[in-house]
């Protein structure tokens, strides 16, 4: 940097240290750097222990913000017109990344209970729903009732669709010569432990071992039906995949 009369501003210059839970403080040039605990990445927040907890809160924050706009703006626009209001000012900031801090495999693993972020979000979407109807916050209005009502779809049912297209992409991909990952809709790793073994054999959820995209990939392409996996063409499979997804949630109301 010296070399390039280049100087780090302290302000603007952050790193990360993961795995370990306090870093010192680096020197870059004749500046010291102090780690940072989470940072944006592309509008998602990267936290220092793996974790989607910050994101969540962040987002949970701005979709709140919005949900009192909606419920300002159903006082004075028609109900029609308040169900087109959902997407471009709710719903479309749920579905950005969803799939990558989202877990859709609560869709597939119905054992599961516990308190994920896409029932937290589920929440919020209802809250929203709710809104822009003119329905009071406390209505017991059951959430297959609020989505009948306005057109939309679950947020379990977009970030399933999205991690299956991700999916269907990733399915014999070559990168650099090597063989995809989920190539053949296998799991393919370059180390195998009994923790990657169980995740083979859909044993463990995604979150409960690796917890990435990839995980979930595998998850959920392992269990869609033979007949969409099978799909060639990306237009018949995208329509699959949607009748697919809306029969699952269906059938879990």
């Amino acid at each position: 940097m010296r070399a390039n009369k280049l100087a780090a501003n302290p302000e603007k210059t952050k790193f990360m240290m993961i795995g370990i839970k306090k870093a010192e403080k680096i020197r870059v040039g004749t500046e010291f750097i102090e780690e940072s605990y989470a940072e944006d990445y592309l509008g998602v927040k990267i936290s220092k222990n793996l974790t989607w907890t910050k994101q969540f809160e962040a987002l949970k924050s701005e979709l709140s913000k919005r949900i009192g706009i909606i419920r300002r703006l159903s006082h004075h626009l028609p109900k029609a017109a308040m169900k087109k209001v959902i997407n471009p000012m709710f719903t479309s900031k749920v579905q950005y990344a969803l799939e990558i801090f989202g877990d859709p495999t609560s869709q597939i693993c119905k054992d599961k209970e516990e308190d994920t972020i896409i029932k937290k979000l589920q929440v919020l979407h209802n809250m929203a729903m709710r809104a822009a109807l003119g329905i009071g916050g406390k209505d017991r209005t059951s959430c297959s009732r609020l989505l009948s009502l306005t057109g939309q779809t679950s947020v379990g049912e977009m970030c399933l669709r999205a991690v299956s297209r991700a999916a269907k992409i990733h399915i014999g991909m070559e990168i650099e010569g090597q063989e995809s990952p989920l190539a053949g809709g296998r799991l393919i790793w370059p180390q195998r432990t009994r923790m990657t073994r169980n995740l083979e054999k859909g044993l463990l959820p995604p979150q409960k071992s690796s917890g990435t995209l990839l995980a979930a990939m595998a998850t959920v392409w392992n269990g869609l039906p033979e007949a969409i996996k099978s799909e060639k063409r990306e237009t018949k499979y995208k329509k699959k995949i949607a009748a697919f997804c809306s029969n699952l949630q269906q059938s879990q109301v």
